[in-house]
């Protein structure tokens, strides 16, 4: 008997069990679903979570971090505009009633566009600006001025919206009041990179109206005006750019002068702020305006920027085809410094008045000489450019093979390997500086800016390579000659093509033809290449050549005579 009892027991208890479990998942599975729910667009955010957001937005330097936003959070850039922002159903509003023992309630204004709030009339503030809405309470509620219940906007609505055109994933998406137009751009998965105009999109409003959204201005200048909040049942269209569309240009004190797209109703201040705004060296009273016609240029205005802004206007409108020129200061100061490196004290970076400060005065700077400097080869040079004309012609050399590589060809390659890239200037540091610390001033010289200044360590070492029994580094020997150097590094190796040597000095680039007593300084670089390796039935075939040559040369001779 109790242990059918205690079976029932068991039984009622597994079913408790069973139904709380139930009840637990079917909970859960109706939150996951708000959740998401509250985070999809027509596309699904789940799958454009998984993506980074450059990858999402594809706007390269012009990358914004994505956002998608959640169930009832926003966040404002700027406080909303009660005359601006127009009331619809979904936005909460909040009540406080000041008399009496007072209360605050908060409502949702209803999909007909009114607001239910107990004890109170019946009110519509669908449609209704902010501010309008908040004098209609005063006066229905409260009695006019003096009233005595305020009204404030707690959350904002919902909005769908949508968008069009040069993006990734043109559809319909949930926004609210607080959102621009580049936050629907990122919803859609960001514009389609070099097809979408950054200057030529379109929200489209209920009424008819548009308004204009100019991206690249909104990202340079900051302007909230380039990019409009949006407003229920907007529509975005982002066109493509025009390859050959029309186009205006901006140069002189902007910060990023050049060519940009034209668009109707463009004007002077628009395109300034369109090129990131004026430099800190701009002279904007006198912006100059130039017209072109068939001709050329037809008619040049100048205006004041300045005084157009102040007065919060635009300027004048613009036109396909203009240019504008922002005059900059000439005397402002410009920036030069040198690169000291070497045997001196204090090696770094130093600022200098280009064409004024000496190297006397550069080194003192940098605390002076080391007892190591060795001055005879102290060099002064600027690196080429990439961009120099002889950078460009080596490259193009250096690919030539065979006849098409002539002479010159090589004697300019030479040239420029032998220089490492470098222009140097004409020094003689040893006369400049003395043994007791004097400076001649005869011999010193005026920097530049960009220079570098090199004063090697003074050298121990004569390198000999090549074709030799035994090439390596070898001591300086005081008063040695190139023999001398030849003999301690074994001799010449079989194949060594003796005529060919060349000697490097340690003070000048330059390559010499060395003879037993040429004198060799410490640092150098004796160099004897190998002869070209040819078969002996080459060698008789060349002689055979010249022979037969010299032969017919000779019987046209006696012929003529």
């Amino acid at each position: 008997m109790c242990e059918k009892r205690l079976n029932m027991v068991v039984r009622r208890w597994i079913k408790a069990f069973s139904l709380l479990v139930f009840l637990l998942l079917t909970v859960q599975a109706g939150l996951f679903a708000q959740t998401s729910s509250g985070r999809s667009s027509l596309f699904g955010a789940e799958e454009m979570a998984q993506q980074k957001p450059s990858e999402v937005l594809g706007l390269g330097e012009l990358d914004i971090p994505l956002r998608v936003p959640e169930e009832a959070v926003f966040a404002l850039d700027e406080p909303i505009d009660p005359e601006v922002y127009v009331l619809g159903p979904g936005d909460v509003i909040g009540v406080n009633l000041r008399s009496g023992s007072g209360w605050f309630f908060q409502s949702m204004i209803s999909p007909d566009g009114t607001l239910l709030v107990p004890r109170l009339p019946l009110i519509r503030l669908g449609g209704l600006t902010l501010a309008a809405a908040k004098d209609t309470a005063r006066v229905l509620w409260g009695g006019g001025e003096g009233s005595q219940v305020d009204i404030t906007l707690v959350q904002l609505r919902p909005m769908r919206v949508s968008v069009g055109g040069a993006v990734n994933l043109p559809g319909e998406y949930i926004v609210t009041g607080a959102d621009r137009a580049t936050t629907l751009m990122q919803l859609a998965g960001g514009l389609i990179v070099k097809e979408a105009s950054l200057r030529r999109a379109w929200l489209t409003r209920q009424d008819g109206s548009t308004r204009h959204v100019d991206l690249l201005r909104y990202l340079r200048s900051g302007s909230k005006d380039a990019n409009p909040r949006m407003v229920s049942g907007d529509h975005l269209i982002v066109e493509t750019k025009e390859q050959h569309g029309p186009t205006i240009q901006v140069g002189g004190g902007v910060r990023v002068a050049g060519t940009y797209e034209y668009v109707q109703g463009d004007h002077l201040a628009d395109l300034i702020e369109v090129a990131g705004g004026t430099s800190s060296f701009a002279v904007t009273d006198s912006v100059e305006l130039v017209r072109f016609d068939q001709d050329g240029p037809a008619e040049t205005t100048f205006y004041n920027l300045s005084e157009i802004r102040e007065a919060g206007q635009r300027g004048p409108e613009l036109f396909p085809g203009d240019l504008v020129n922002v005059p900059e200061v000439m005397s402002r100061p410009r920036s030069a410094s040198i690169t000291l490196r070497g045997e001196v004290k204090r090696p770094g970076v130093y600022p200098i008045i280009a064409g004024e400060t000496r190297l006397s005065d550069l080194v003192a700077r940098a605390g002076g000489l080391t007892d190591y400097a060795y001055l005879p080869a102290g060099r002064i040079f600027r690196e080429m450019s990439t961009s120099d004309f002889r950078v460009t012609e080596a490259a193009r050399i250096d690919t030539l093979v065979g006849a098409d590589r002539d002479a010159m060809d090589v004697e300019f390659l030479k040239y420029y390997w032998r220089t490492q890239s470098r222009d140097y200037f004409p020094v003689e540091m040893e006369r400049i500086f003395g043994d007791n610390g004097s400076v001649n001033s005869d011999a010193d010289v005026a920097l530049f800016d960009s220079l570098i200044v090199d004063i090697p360590r003074k050298p121990e070492m004569v390198l000999v390579s090549g074709q030799v029994e035994k090439p390596g580094y070898y001591p300086f020997i005081e008063g040695g000659d190139y023999g001398d150097y030849i003999s301690v590094a074994g001799g010449y190796a079989k194949g060594a093509h003796k005529s060919r040597a060349r000697l490097v000095g340690y003070e000048s680039p330059l390559w010499q033809h060395p003879s037993g007593g040429t004198p060799v300084e410490a640092g150098s670089m004796i160099f004897v290449p190998a002869k070209p390796v040819g078969t002996d039935w080459e060698l008789f075939r060349d002689v055979v050549g010249i022979i037969l040559q010299f032969a017919t040369l000779y019987v046209l001779v006696v012929r003529t005579l």
